[in-house]
């Protein structure tokens, strides 16, 4: 039973290193999609990042 609640806690530990890790990697994406939004660059540039956003 120790063990198992060793193992669980290991476990529970990773998931929540793989939840943090993959909600910042979404909040920096937010973040620089909304820099983008504010600084948007000439109209020609603008139809190159838009067609990569995609």
């Amino acid at each position: 039973m120790v063990e198992f609640k060793k193992y669980f806690s290991y476990i529970q530990i990773i998931i929540e290193f793989l939840v943090f890790s993959y909600c910042k990697f979404y909040f920096c994406l937010s973040i620089s999609y909304l820099k983008k939004k504010i600084c948007s660059p000439p109209s020609h540039t603008k139809n190159i990042n838009y067609l990569f956003s995609l």
